[in-house]
């Protein structure tokens, strides 16, 4: 039997599902379409609803059809990669586990259900929750050890996996699988003169150094700045400070570092300097959850420190003025670009919107920092415009999934997948924009509400239903 989630960010989700599940929905129609618009060929029987019954069900009946294309998914994830292999991601087109993860977090990590538990609890879908609850705690897992691993993937996909289920179970066996990936990323945070390592040689158990140890001299901004909020509700739920110990140290280092009214160079060296001259200062791939945890740090402090608020307020005003592009004068639409020099008044920005998919975290970013501070409307203002802005990359997309990076083409008047990086990857950011506005906002105002019927289940990165 599910609990409730005893974290108070969980809580929160758990008391509007109302919200998460058109958010879910619209990942698993992204997955659906994916599968399908390549004709794959999966000989399982699909029973899941055809795209010209989806926009006549309402919402009980849009909820059910939800949940069959998520077990879609998960019976195809566990037949062709979880059961025969073990494996992390599935490859849907060629129908065997995909070998990319494995690098990221290491082999035989059963990922895809680690990552699915939380989601599963979401969706009150508990024969699947149990399935890959006994996956997960039943010993097939190969060892996190002598294996080289992404500390910031390992941490918010493991790591976060992990206590986002124990969150609604309290499950020890998932609380001890979280302890046992956590203790084996100590190494990471032993320089206590520089940032974290971001890639390493996992610790075998009770082995006080690794045999060897794999440390890139470029630290990236997001992946040494998005480690806080794990570490730290695992110390409060353990009792053990040393977690939290590790990060806050680390995060203390990586914001004295040299930084543009809030902005931080994307690339550092383990000292926390630019790692180059003229460095670039990104809102997207590189920099993103950055931002993105600044808010988050304080949300999950009940009292936050004024300094707290003083960084990501800091950092996000610089945002808008400083890497901020409207599309046309006419237009409301809005880009965040990558810039050098920001704030700097003689630098002009190119007119011409190219944006990454990854800078589509910032209107969830913008919608929980205006749930702080309701006076800030400019930032709920901001969060719908560049939301939007996100919304349309997956409405003129030819597949309705939005590009990893876009720009907006004047004479089409469209957002277009740069010719020189076509491709779509799956990522959630826009999804949780969107959530995180309806959210704070509950749909109050009139100029809210036409903005979740822009990004409702029938339309949102769909223009064929």
């Amino acid at each position: 039997m599910l609990q409730h989630p005893v974290s108070r960010g969980f809580r929160c989700i758990n008391r509007h599902k109302t919200f998460v599940l058109p958010a879910i929905c619209l990942l698993i129609f992204g997955l659906y379409i994916c599968m399908h618009m390549r004709h794959l060929m999966i000989d399982i029987e699909d029973d899941s609803p055809s795209f010209s019954e989806l926009r006549y069900l309402d919402d009980s009946q849009m909820t059910a059809a939800v949940k069959e294309m998520t077990r879609f998914a998960w019976r195809n994830y566990v037949k062709y990669c979880a059961r025969p292999y073990t494996g992390n991601d599935l490859d849907p087109i060629k129908r065997a586990c995909s070998p990319v993860p494995d690098v990221l977090l290491g082999p035989r990590q059963l990922v895809t259900a680690v990552d699915a538990l939380d989601t599963f609890a979401i969706m009150e879908m508990h024969e699947e929750f149990e399935e890959a609850r006994q996956m997960v705690t039943g010993g097939k897992r190969a060892a996190l050890s002598n294996v080289t691993v992404s500390v910031f993937e390992t941490c918010i996909r493991l790591l976060g996996g992990y206590l986002g289920a124990y969150s609604f179970t309290q499950d020890s066996r998932l609380l001890a699988e979280a302890v046992a990936v956590a203790d084996r990323l100590a190494e990471s945070f032993s320089d206590t003169r520089s940032l974290n390592r971001n890639d390493l040689v996992l610790l075998k158990k009770n082995s006080p150094r690794p045999n060897s140890t794999v440390d890139f001299e470029t630290k990236l901004l997001a992946a040494t700045g998005t480690l806080y909020l794990e570490f730290v509700y695992l110390s409060h739920i353990t009792g053990d400070k040393k977690y939290e110990q590790w990060v806050t140290r680390n995060h203390e280092l990586l914001m004295k570092a040299p930084n543009v009214q809030g902005l931080y160079p994307m690339e550092m060296t383990p000292e926390g300097m630019p790692l180059t001259p003229d460095p670039v200062y990104s809102a997207g791939g590189g920099g993103d959850s950055f931002y993105e945890y600044l808010v988050k740090k304080c949300l999950y402090s009940k009292n936050p420190d004024p300094k707290c608020t003083r960084d990501y307020t800091a950092a996000l005003d610089s945002i808008m003025k400083c890497m901020t592009v409207q599309v046309s004068p006419v237009s409301d639409l809005l880009c965040v670009v990558n810039v050098k020099k920001p704030c700097n008044a003689k630098q002009q920005l190119n007119a011409t919107c190219t944006m990454e998919h990854l800078t589509c975290f910032l209107g969830g970013t913008y919608a929980l920092a205006y749930m702080m501070n309701p006076h800030r409307t400019d930032w709920l203002r901001f969060a719908e415009r560049i939301t939007h802005t996100c919304y349309l990359s997956y409405f003129h997309s030819p597949i309705g999934l939005g590009p990893e990076i876009f720009k907006y083409n004047a004479t089409s008047r469209k957002f277009e997948a740069d010719p020189d990086r076509d491709f779509y990857i799956l990522r959630p950011e826009t999804i949780e924009s969107i959530y995180y506005l309806h959210y704070v906002t509950g749909h109050k105002t009139q100029r809210v509400s036409s903005i979740g019927r822009k990004f409702s289940v029938s339309q949102a990165g769909f223009p064929y239903l």
